[in-house]
């Protein structure tokens, strides 16, 4: 159990929103903007794994590799995912695994998160913190783009492009929201 954090029970109706959308594209901005326009709480999943093992991204990939973080992270997806009245930011891989992508589109909405592969590059370049990105080169990170890209969409309820302004994305997010 998370520290603080009210979670639902199975009979309650879910308005989780869940952002995914592939690094740097903008879900932790966003998805604090849009937790505070509809006075929803938010948390960001991958913020989670760090306070709930203690350890840094680097570190978890140094204890087991990207399949011991892989397995940490759906721990913390299955748990926010019951989160009420909650934006949740996930990791840009996270949809990328079936058992997530299946467990966050029965409990949640789903909102993707796309901007395009040249913004999202520049903000990756701007954080050091990223052990997958930082081991690859621009152009495998601009595969990983284009084959994430299709997982996000699957399971998406919308897309909402990151273009413009903040203002402008979160009004999009919360007309499909309130209109849903």
């Amino acid at each position: 159990m998370l520290k603080g954090l009210k979670v639902m029970s199975q009979s309650s109706q879910n308005d989780t929103i869940v952002l995914c959308g592939f690094m740097g594209c903008g879900k932790s901005t966003l998805g604090k903007a849009l937790a505070a326009s509809l006075s929803y709480d938010y948390c960001d999943t991958d913020e989670m794994l760090l306070s709930e093992t203690g350890m840094t991204l680097p570190e978890l990939f140094a204890v087991g590799g990207e399949s011991y973080f892989r397995d940490r992270e759906h721990e913390i997806v299955q748990k926010a995912s019951l989160l009420p009245r909650t934006v949740v930011s996930t990791g840009g891989g996270v949809m990328t695994f079936e058992r997530n992508a299946r467990l966050l589109a029965e409990r949640a909405v789903i909102i993707h998160i796309r901007r395009s592969f040249d913004a999202c590059y520049a903000a990756i370049s701007r954080r050091k913190n990223r052990p997958i990105a930082s081991a690859k080169s621009r152009e495998e990170l601009l595969r990983m783009y284009e084959a994430r890209l299709a997982a996000y969409e699957r399971y998406a309820d919308f897309t909402l492009s990151n273009d413009g302004s903040v203002k402008a994305a979160v009004a999009r997010a919360r007309a499909f929201i309130l209109d849903r």
